[in-house]
């Protein structure tokens, strides 16, 4: 099992590829400075039967996978030829996701899922198993913010925001590694963090920089005890 993070700004633009047996991060598209959510709203046509199918067989759930970063990733995994479950708490968007991955030739299942909710993520979890047999990849990319100034931060900006952030990451990674390990095959775990996360002064508030944070710490920490479970588990994979 690996267990990595993301740790990205918005001038750079990745794709999620396997690479000796590790997910890595590797720069792709036309408009390298232009940014992800950019290039994740803009039209995006698959070419799936043209692309190395590095990914075939694989079974990818990707969170916040409606709209913006999280499709961007959907679509990447689909080109690269995984079946990919697009999920997200507006199930109309993960409808559209999905529907593109299919229209391109590829396999997609959506799912309206809030990771917020316990509950919810567990289901997530064993639709996608019980669709596809079993779960190779999770990207926790679902996430939430809003622009305010540390004397605006309300109490409830902070559970809202750590609610997904930080909750929804950690127990989407614990329920994908309870199955990984059950499935005894090893299993690729990737948290979207942020520079937010390392202090970054521009952040868009406080609660948000302190939610990354978060899965920085956990991220690292879950790749220290998951290490048992998985002899190809490294630690965690910070990149800018």
């Amino acid at each position: 099992m690996y267990i990595g993070q993301c740790i990205w700004h918005w001038t750079h633009l990745y794709k999620q590829v396997y690479d000796r047996g590790c997910a890595l991060l590797a720069p792709v598209g036309e408009s390298w400075g232009a940014g992800l959510l950019s290039y994740s709203t803009r039209q995006h046509t698959l070419n799936i039967e043209e692309s190395p199918m590095v990914l075939a067989e694989k079974i990818a759930l990707v969170t916040g996978a409606g709209r913006g970063m999280g499709r961007a990733i959907a679509l990447q995994y689909a080109q690269a030829g995984a079946a990919v479950v697009a999920a997200d708490i507006d199930g109309q968007t993960a409808q559209e996701t999905s529907a593109a991955i299919e229209a391109a030739g590829g396999r997609s299942l959506p799912i309206q899922a809030d990771v917020g909710e316990l509950t919810s993520l567990e289901r997530m979890i064993q639709q996608t198993v019980e669709t596809f047999g079993r779960l190779d990849v999770i990207v926790n990319n679902a996430g939430v913010t809003r622009y305010l100034d540390i004397m605006e931060v309300t109490e409830a900006d902070w559970d809202r925001i750590h609610r997904v952030n930080a909750k929804g990451v950690f127990f989407c990674m614990q329920q994908a590694a309870k199955q990984m390990i059950a499935q005894g095959q090893g299993g690729r775990i990737i948290n979207i963090a942020s520079i937010a996360g390392k202090g970054y002064a521009g952040t868009s508030n406080a609660a948000y920089a302190a939610s990354k944070g978060a899965v920085i710490a956990m991220t690292m920490t879950a790749a220290h005890q998951l290490g048992r479970y998985d002899k190809y588990l490294s630690k965690s994979n910070l990149i800018f």
